[in-house]
């Protein structure tokens, strides 16, 4: 889990140094991560895949949607390596704003011969301030080795946005799925949902 919250970190820091123009009043400011799709296939592959979606800034009645991107890594064959990780931080919203935070539909797969796959990814909300709403919802993660000698790992947080006075702020943990199926197979899986 601390993998996870080195990575929010950092993507709060790029988050403070970007400096991005709000959406006026009543708008709606989307910000959609991309598909993305990591694969590398042969004997003795590897994929690595990283991906940071980062929400945008609305001022009076208007709506931040950050969608986190629908990653997907794989990296099947003999001897194969497959690691993700992911980040989607939401925006902020004032003024009776809406800020709507979903994770990505992440999927991570090394199907083969002493596979091993590897998934981190971290959903944080954004924030809603006077009378508005923030939702957060983890994404549909799903982690898979399958194969003689696969190692599955998956990491999942999911954290509420910050509602301010009068505000509502809703939590959604993701349906998240590990398996490792095959001749000496292990599968790790550790989720957290919470609020702020």
């Amino acid at each position: 889990m601390r993998s996870i919250f080195f990575s929010s970190l950092f993507a709060l820091a790029a988050v403070a140094a970007i400096s991005s123009s709000p959406a006026h009043a009543g708008s709606v400011n989307n910000t959609n991560g991309g598909g993305n799709i990591n694969t590398s296939s042969g004997a003795f592959s590897e994929a690595d895949q990283s991906a940071v979606t980062l929400g945008g800034i609305a001022l009076g009645n208007s709506h931040v949607n950050t969608m986190g991107g629908n990653n997907r890594n794989s990296s099947p064959g003999a001897f194969s390596f497959a690691n993700q990780s992911t980040t989607t931080i939401g925006g902020s919203a004032f003024g009776r704003g809406r800020v709507n935070t979903f994770g990505g539909n992440n999927f991570n797969s090394s199907p083969g011969f002493a596979s091993s796959a590897n998934q981190s990814t971290l959903t944080l909300g954004g924030t809603a301030s006077g009378h508005g709403r923030s939702n957060t919802f983890g994404g549909m993660n799903t982690n898979f080795a399958g194969g003689a000698f696969s190692s599955a790992n998956q990491q999942v947080a999911t954290v509420g946005g910050t509602a301010g006075r009068h505000s509502l702020s809703n939590v959604s943990g993701g349906a998240n799925f590990n398996g490792a199926t095959g001749f000496g197979s292990t599968a790790n899986q550790q989720v957290f949902t919470g609020g702020q």
